[in-house]
């Protein structure tokens, strides 16, 4: 009898991340695909498809399957999951089972999502598929014995949303989840710069800006940058010089929209409950968190410890793979 692969899955809105349980290698891919102008059916996933619409912009269509951690065009996301669980080396072949797989979904998920994500993965070619709310999966993924009876809380800063949530005992007890996250940054500084300077510039290069230079409020990085981008005027290429201060301004809004997120968990807490998370903290994961002097604005404003988790990116896909071993145990998910 052969063992049937496991498979951790973490429903990125920008990255779609796996890991096969018993091996290192983390496999991530852009949750994208691309349509040929004309077409219906995608000619490419993940980062090939990422190429052929830089290259080719006028000639393919943008498609995200993924949004929020929830399917938003079936079509496209069964045939990446299907890409994605190739690349793990858990296709199907004569003699091998179809893979398990534990699929991260947020805490604010309806019962009509979390069915569209079941589906998609047993048509994308699932044997059984599992789900785990995302901020356990992250604690687990982060070193965090989410089992002890004292609380622990968890920050999850996506590209299309955050979750916090507050867990003891296995168990989530509470969570707050807002449809904001790293992109809502990167289309704030797309709109600044098209508001102010009539410069129209790319997702990637609002992306790129902020990984360069972005901060959270009072970080203060210090050197300039120059943006590339098609004048909206004239229609012709134009750079614009900026400073990281402007940053600053921009990320506040969606920034707060976050932070508001993590508060309304800290303070539905009971005392005792959140006496515990004044000794323990918050840990911070996810893309988003890897904003600089993020934590640290956090912490002021919410006047307990926050930290980033050793592994942000990539905590909940392996907190996902590590959940089949709660599972074996006889432990809830």
């Amino acid at each position: 009898m052969f063992n049937r692969p496991q498979i951790g899955i973490d429903l990125g809105t920008v990255t779609m991340m796996a890991c096969r349980k018993g091996r290192e290698e983390l496999i991530l891919e852009p949750s994208l695909a691309a349509i040929l102008e004309g077409g219906t059916e995608p000619a490419a996933f993940g980062q090939e498809a990422l190429r052929l619409i830089q290259q080719k912009p006028s000639s393919f269509t943008p498609v995200q399957p993924i949004k929020g951690g929830t399917i938003a065009d079936e079509k496209s996301a069964v045939e990446l999951l299907a890409y994605i669980l190739n690349k793990t080396g858990s296709s199907r072949s004569l003699f091998s089972r179809k893979p398990e797989a534990a699929v991260c979904i947020s805490t604010g998920a309806t019962d009509v999502e979390k069915r569209a994500v079941v589906k998609a993965l047993y048509i994308s070619g699932a044997g059984r598929v599992r789900l785990i709310e995302e901020p356990l999966a992250a604690a687990l993924g982060s070193g965090i014995a989410a089992e002890e009876a004292e609380a622990h809380m968890i920050v999850s800063i996506g590209g299309g949303k955050s979750e916090a949530a507050v867990m003891a005992a296995g168990r989530i007890i509470l969570s707050h989840t807002a449809r904001t996250g790293g992109r809502d940054l990167d289309e704030a500084f797309s709109r600044f710069m098209s508001e102010n300077y009539n410069l129209l510039i790319s997702p990637s290069t609002a992306e790129e800006t902020k990984l360069k230079i972005g901060s959270a409020p009072g970080f203060h990085q210090s050197e300039s940058y120059v943006i590339r981008g098609i004048d909206a005027v004239s229609g012709l290429p134009r750079s614009v010089e900026i400073q990281p201060s402007i940053l600053e301004k921009i990320y506040e809004a969606p920034l707060k929209k976050i932070l508001h997120t993590a508060l309304r968990s800290l303070q539905s807490l009971p005392p005792e409950t959140s006496g515990e998370l004044l000794d323990r903290g918050v840990v911070l994961c996810g893309g988003g968190a890897l904003l600089p002097g993020l934590a640290s604005w956090m912490s002021d404003i919410m006047q307990i410890p926050v930290q980033l988790s050793p592994c942000p990116v990539e905590a909940a896909v392996k907190g996902a793979s590590l959940s089949f071993n709660l599972s074996e145990s006889g432990e809830s998910l």
